[in-house]
């Protein structure tokens, strides 16, 4: 069986963020290997780091944003990766910005 490769991603707070989420993601860039295969542990991944511990069993509570287009929690990594590759190919790292989903209006 061939290994599951690592997609490095840089995990970044909305800009508009900043006072609501406290913290930042400081590791940057993250393998995927250590935080798993799914957007679902990214995204939970965010929530532990910066202690949003009740964002964790709430899939609606927080979006991840890539190229500016909401990802859904049970798409891989790999298949945002290889989605981007196509649209973007010189990606070479996947960029997330995460957001509280109640202030998606105010963008």
């Amino acid at each position: 069986m061939k290994p599951e490769p690592a997609y490095m991603m840089m995990l970044t707070k909305a800009h508009t963020q900043e006072e609501f989420i406290r913290g930042s993601m400081t590791k940057n860039p993250y393998s995927s290997l250590e935080i798993g295969p799914l957007m679902r542990d990214v995204k939970n991944k965010i929530c532990h780091q910066l202690e949003l511990l009740g964002l964790l069993e709430d899939d609606y509570g927080m979006e991840l944003l890539v190229a500016g287009n909401i990802v859904a929690l049970d798409l891989s990594v790999a298949q945002v990766m290889l989605s981007c590759a196509l649209f973007f190919p010189y990606i070479y790292c996947l960029e997330l910005l995460y957001i509280r989903k109640h202030e998606l209006t105010s963008l």
